[in-house]
């Protein structure tokens, strides 16, 4: 229940910020159609209820990529909460592609880092094992599976 209302609020906030760039005028009415309209969409419905981190994903990517320069934080430079979001879920990592068409290179290699460095932190250093659970798998029937898909653990 907490994640799907920090969803939802990071759902609220991509709205606000992206009506804020295109210069629309922002009122409490708007933002909530807007939300209604997403919430609607199955890419969201199903990432709202699977509890899925695409979200997060897509607003640090959007941010990283729209931000005013001169309102951006020092600590925080182009390119690296799309790698961050890259290393997480490769998808983001198309960006990457948008960066050298536009001739973004320092962001690039930003992105290219910190994408690198969170794809190795979560393939190259868990030393455990993944196994195949032999009893049913109870949660993916729960979330609208069926009993007979494989389940895995981490040991």
């Amino acid at each position: 229940m907490f994640w799907t209302a920090l969803a939802v609020c990071a759902l609220g906030w991509a709205v606000i910020y992206v009506a804020s760039k295109t210069g629309s005028r922002i009122t409490v009415l708007r933002v909530l159609l807007l939300m209604g309209a997403l919430a609607a969409t199955t890419v969201v419905a199903q990432h709202l209820v699977f509890g899925q981190i695409n979200v997060f994903l897509a607003i640090m990517c959007l941010y990283d990529l729209t931000a005013n320069p001169d309102r951006r934080p020092r600590f925080l430079p182009r390119g690296l909460l799309t790698g961050v979001a890259a290393g997480i879920k490769l998808t983001p990592g198309f960006f990457l592609l948008y960066l050298l068409v536009t001739r973004q290179f320092r962001a690039a290699a930003w992105m290219t880092a910190s994408g690198g460095h969170g794809f190795d932190r979560g393939i190259v250093v868990p030393q455990g094992k993944l196994r195949v659970l032999d009893e049913p798998c109870v949660f993916a029937e729960r979330q609208g599976g069926s009993r007979n898909e494989l389940c895995f653990e981490w040991q």
